[in-house]
């Protein structure tokens, strides 16, 4: 999935499955310590 921004350990990320449940894209925002 395309990653959209990394700054300070976190990354966010953009997810859009075509064949799922939810057909609109929706954010996942990650942290890494």
């Amino acid at each position: 999935m395309p990653e959209l921004c990394r700054f300070f350990g976190i990354i966010i990320r953009m997810y859009f499955e075509a064949l799922e449940p939810y057909h609109t894209p929706h954010f996942h925002a990650y942290y890494q310590e």
